[in-house]
Protein backbone atom coordinates (compact mmCIF):
# COMPACT_ATOMS: atom_id res chain seq x y z
CA UNK A 1 0.00 0.00 0.00
CA UNK A 2 1.45 3.26 -0.89
CA UNK A 3 1.11 6.26 1.12
CA UNK A 4 -0.39 9.50 -0.12
CA UNK A 5 -0.99 13.04 1.53
CA UNK A 6 -4.57 14.17 1.28
CA UNK A 7 -4.56 17.02 -1.28
CA UNK A 8 -3.93 20.68 -0.69
CA UNK A 9 -6.87 23.06 0.09
CA UNK A 10 -9.24 24.97 2.05
CA UNK A 11 -11.75 23.38 3.85
CA UNK A 12 -14.29 26.02 4.35
CA UNK A 13 -17.33 24.90 4.40
CA UNK A 14 -20.61 27.52 1.91
CA UNK A 15 -23.62 27.85 3.00
CA UNK A 16 -26.61 28.69 2.06
CA UNK A 17 -29.80 29.81 2.97
CA UNK A 18 -32.59 28.11 3.12
CA UNK A 19 -36.46 29.19 2.21
CA UNK A 20 -36.79 29.47 6.28
CA UNK A 21 -33.85 31.46 6.81
CA UNK A 22 -31.43 28.43 7.95
CA UNK A 23 -28.38 27.66 6.85
CA UNK A 24 -27.53 24.56 4.88
CA UNK A 25 -24.15 23.38 3.70
CA UNK A 26 -23.89 23.49 -0.21
CA UNK A 27 -20.22 20.79 0.83
CA UNK A 28 -22.12 17.16 1.59
CA UNK A 29 -19.86 13.92 2.35
CA UNK A 30 -20.47 10.50 2.29
CA UNK A 31 -17.60 9.99 5.28
CA UNK A 32 -15.67 7.12 3.50
CA UNK A 33 -18.06 4.91 2.22
CA UNK A 34 -15.72 1.23 0.32
CA UNK A 35 -12.48 3.05 1.58
CA UNK A 36 -12.92 6.41 -0.57
CA UNK A 37 -14.59 9.09 0.80
CA UNK A 38 -16.39 11.22 -1.32
CA UNK A 39 -17.14 15.39 -1.01
CA UNK A 40 -19.66 16.72 -3.36
CA UNK A 41 -20.31 20.99 -3.35
CA UNK A 42 -23.54 22.24 -5.45
CA UNK A 43 -21.83 25.10 -7.23
CA UNK A 44 -23.03 28.11 -5.99
CA UNK A 45 -22.57 31.74 -7.66
CA UNK A 46 -19.90 32.47 -5.43
CA UNK A 47 -18.02 28.81 -5.32
CA UNK A 48 -18.26 29.35 -9.26
CA UNK A 49 -16.54 32.93 -9.08
CA UNK A 50 -14.02 31.24 -6.92
CA UNK A 51 -13.17 28.04 -9.10
CA UNK A 52 -13.89 29.73 -12.48
CA UNK A 53 -10.53 31.19 -13.75
CA UNK A 54 -9.68 27.74 -14.35
CA UNK A 55 -12.96 26.50 -15.80
CA UNK A 56 -14.00 28.27 -18.45
CA UNK A 57 -15.22 25.19 -20.42
CA UNK A 58 -17.81 23.99 -18.03
CA UNK A 59 -20.15 26.59 -19.27
CA UNK A 60 -21.20 27.69 -15.73
CA UNK A 61 -24.21 29.47 -17.55
CA UNK A 62 -25.73 26.48 -19.25
CA UNK A 63 -25.23 23.74 -17.24
CA UNK A 64 -25.81 22.43 -13.86
CA UNK A 65 -22.25 21.62 -12.23
CA UNK A 66 -20.93 19.93 -8.96
CA UNK A 67 -17.89 19.89 -7.51
CA UNK A 68 -16.67 16.77 -6.85
CA UNK A 69 -13.71 15.16 -4.57
CA UNK A 70 -12.53 12.23 -4.29
CA UNK A 71 -10.08 10.40 -1.74
CA UNK A 72 -8.61 7.28 -1.11
CA UNK A 73 -5.80 5.22 0.18
CA UNK A 74 -6.39 1.85 -1.34
CA UNK A 75 -8.80 1.92 -4.52
CA UNK A 76 -7.71 3.23 -8.32
CA UNK A 77 -9.82 6.04 -8.57
CA UNK A 78 -8.81 6.58 -12.14
CA UNK A 79 -10.68 3.42 -13.58
CA UNK A 80 -13.85 4.68 -12.96
CA UNK A 81 -16.38 6.86 -15.52
CA UNK A 82 -17.74 9.56 -13.12
CA UNK A 83 -19.74 11.01 -15.67
CA UNK A 84 -21.85 7.32 -16.35
CA UNK A 85 -22.04 7.04 -12.77
CA UNK A 86 -23.52 10.18 -11.79
CA UNK A 87 -27.55 11.40 -11.97
CA UNK A 88 -28.54 14.11 -10.44
CA UNK A 89 -32.34 14.39 -9.44
CA UNK A 90 -35.21 17.64 -8.38
CA UNK A 91 -38.21 18.22 -6.65
CA UNK A 92 -40.12 16.95 -9.88
CA UNK A 93 -38.59 13.74 -10.19
CA UNK A 94 -36.48 14.66 -13.42
CA UNK A 95 -33.47 12.97 -13.48
CA UNK A 96 -30.47 13.24 -15.72
CA UNK A 97 -27.16 11.51 -15.99
CA UNK A 98 -23.87 13.55 -16.08
CA UNK A 99 -23.04 14.52 -19.64
CA UNK A 100 -19.33 15.27 -18.91
CA UNK A 101 -16.44 14.59 -15.90
CA UNK A 102 -14.27 17.76 -16.05
CA UNK A 103 -10.82 17.24 -13.98
CA UNK A 104 -9.14 19.28 -12.07
CA UNK A 105 -7.04 16.77 -10.56
CA UNK A 106 -6.46 13.46 -11.70
CA UNK A 107 -4.67 10.73 -10.01
CA UNK A 108 -5.40 6.91 -8.53
CA UNK A 109 -5.55 7.85 -4.89
CA UNK A 110 -6.98 11.73 -5.37
CA UNK A 111 -9.74 13.13 -8.12
CA UNK A 112 -11.57 16.43 -8.60
CA UNK A 113 -13.52 18.16 -11.25
CA UNK A 114 -16.72 18.77 -12.17
CA UNK A 115 -19.74 16.69 -12.74
CA UNK A 116 -21.47 18.78 -16.00
CA UNK A 117 -25.29 18.13 -15.93
CA UNK A 118 -27.62 19.27 -18.91
CA UNK A 119 -29.73 22.59 -17.51
CA UNK A 120 -29.37 26.08 -17.48
CA UNK A 121 -27.28 26.71 -14.80
CA UNK A 122 -27.34 25.84 -10.96
CA UNK A 123 -29.41 29.09 -10.03
CA UNK A 124 -32.31 28.32 -12.00
CA UNK A 125 -32.43 24.21 -11.21
CA UNK A 126 -32.47 25.70 -7.94
CA UNK A 127 -35.73 28.21 -8.67
CA UNK A 128 -37.45 24.99 -10.50
CA UNK A 129 -37.10 22.19 -8.76
CA UNK A 130 -36.26 23.08 -4.99
CA UNK A 131 -34.00 21.12 -4.46
CA UNK A 132 -31.36 18.50 -5.52
CA UNK A 133 -29.92 15.31 -5.12
CA UNK A 134 -26.90 13.61 -6.56
CA UNK A 135 -26.77 9.85 -6.99
CA UNK A 136 -22.90 8.38 -7.85
CA UNK A 137 -23.58 4.79 -8.60
CA UNK A 138 -21.46 1.81 -7.99
CA UNK A 139 -17.99 3.37 -7.02
CA UNK A 140 -15.93 0.73 -4.69
CA UNK A 141 -18.86 -1.25 -4.04
CA UNK A 142 -21.03 0.48 -2.51
CA UNK A 143 -24.25 0.19 -5.07
CA UNK A 144 -25.23 3.78 -4.51
CA UNK A 145 -23.75 7.36 -2.75
CA UNK A 146 -26.60 9.87 -2.10
CA UNK A 147 -25.83 13.88 -1.56
CA UNK A 148 -28.69 15.96 -1.44
CA UNK A 149 -29.21 19.68 -1.19
CA UNK A 150 -32.66 21.21 -0.33
CA UNK A 151 -33.38 25.43 -0.67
Amino acid sequence: SVACAAPAGSAQQAVTSGADGTERPLTVSDGGLGGITVEATWVSAQHWKEIAGSLRDAAGDRNVLIHVKLDTHSVDLEKYDLAALAFLEGRRRKTVQAEAWLGLEESSHHREGLLIFPGNGNEEWQAEENEAQLTVKGVAGVAERLFGWAW
